[in-house]
């Protein structure tokens, strides 16, 4: 198998010993409370994920909707207990200022993240181009993020909000974020990886108009115990523009956004809410292939293929600890069977094939 981790590892942040992520994670809290004066008011959102309790807090309006469409399906009432708690903000809308930040560009990392500013408790992340920040305290539970200005969001943000915060607390909680597709029942389901243009989005939307449950195009949470489960994270869904009219139940909604100028953006739980799954126990790792014949198929493949189908695009996109992440997908390959999806031309065909193949193993999983 290729040697993954090790060429992970050498773009893992040095862990910093000193005392300037605890620093700055004090002044992204002070000026999240300043913020909050400014606006005026603090709006709360509470969201189950990965089947911990999440509090949002806003400081103002400006960013709620942008940056909670897409946990719409995870939403519940507020409560008086909560695992992580975030406070986000924007300058622009609060009226308030954020110094620069004390580092120098040739600290950015890859992923986003910043030399001697990552430790065993605290985590900052920085995107330096759009001037995101987000900093994540494991030991308190509490984390920060902050845009300069709400309208500058990027539209990839609306669409997998927190992706980066999430998977650093996550990661400390017994979830690994993946970078993957998932379709399947209450009672079971399977998780669909490789690299983009390999046909997850295509086959998990086409899922949509079909007896399966949608849970995920994009990013999920996976837990281990006491079988491999999935965790709904977004409920959006990111099409290529040029299929959009080959999904006439994606057609017949109102795309959110442009992600750029090959896809658009849809919050799914506003039009399919019944079809919007929370999670499932998984059956399989399915690595789906775009080929020219007809006709599509499943065919059971070895645990090679799917890590190297998993492995990648999930460790060279998120920051942390890449040792660590390539042994909890390791594990996860070795606790399910592998299946390639060979996607014809005709993709009414995809989710009949998927749906037979997870009645199959939901039928041994229960039996």
């Amino acid at each position: 198998m290729t040697p993954l981790p090790k060429v992970a590892e050498q773009l893992a942040p040095v862990d910093s010993p000193s005392e300037q992520p605890l620093v700055f994670f004090e002044t992204m809290r002070d000026n999240f409370e300043r913020a909050a004066e400014g606006s005026g008011e603090i709006v709360e959102r509470f969201y189950s994920i990965g089947g911990y309790c999440v509090r949002l807090q806003f400081a103002g309006r400006a960013m709620v909707e942008l940056l909670t469409s897409a946990f719409a399906h995870l939403r519940i009432e507020p409560q008086s207990h909560f695992d992580l708690s975030v406070g986000l903000w924007d300058s622009a809308s609060t009226n308030t200022y954020l110094p620069p930040p004390p580092w120098a560009p040739a600290d950015c990392l890859p992923r986003c993240s910043v030399r001697d500013y990552v430790n065993s408790r605290i985590q900052v992340s920085y995107e330096s181009v759009k001037k995101i920040l987000s900093v994540l305290d494991i030991e308190s539970n509490q984390g920060y993020f902050w845009i300069r200005d709400a309208a500058q969001l990027p539209a990839y943000q609306c669409g997998s909000p927190l992706l980066v915060l999430l998977h650093q607390w996550m990661a400390q909680n017994n979830r690994m974020l993946v970078h993957g597709g998932a379709v399947g029942t209450p009672e079971g389901g399977v998780l669909l990886v490789g690299k983009g243009g390999s046909g997850k989005s295509t086959a998990t939307l086409c899922c949509l108009d079909s007896p399966l449950m949608y849970a995920a195009d994009d990013y999920g949470l996976v837990g281990s115990e006491p079988e491999p489960y999935f965790y709904s994270l977004y409920s959006s869904g990111k099409v290529n523009a040029p299929d959009v009219s080959k999904h006439p139940i994606i057609a017949s909604a109102q795309h959110s956004a442009i992600l750029d100028t090959q896809k658009a953006l849809y919050f799914l739980h506003s039009y399919f809410p019944e079809k919007i799954s929370k999670g499932f126990p998984l059956r399989a790792i399915i690595v789906p292939r775009v080929t020219p014949q007809i006709e599509t198929r499943v065919r059971r493949i070895g645990q090679a293929q799917a890590m190297l189908a998993l492995a990648p695009s999930t460790l060279f996109q998120l920051p942390g600890a890449e040792a660590e992440k390539f042994g909890r997908m390791g594990a996860l390959v070795k606790s399910l069977p592998a299946y390639a999806l060979e996607s014809g031309s005709d993709w009414k065909q995809i989710p009949r094939v998927l749906g037979e193949l997870i009645a199959e193993l939901n039928g041994k999983a229960t039996g």
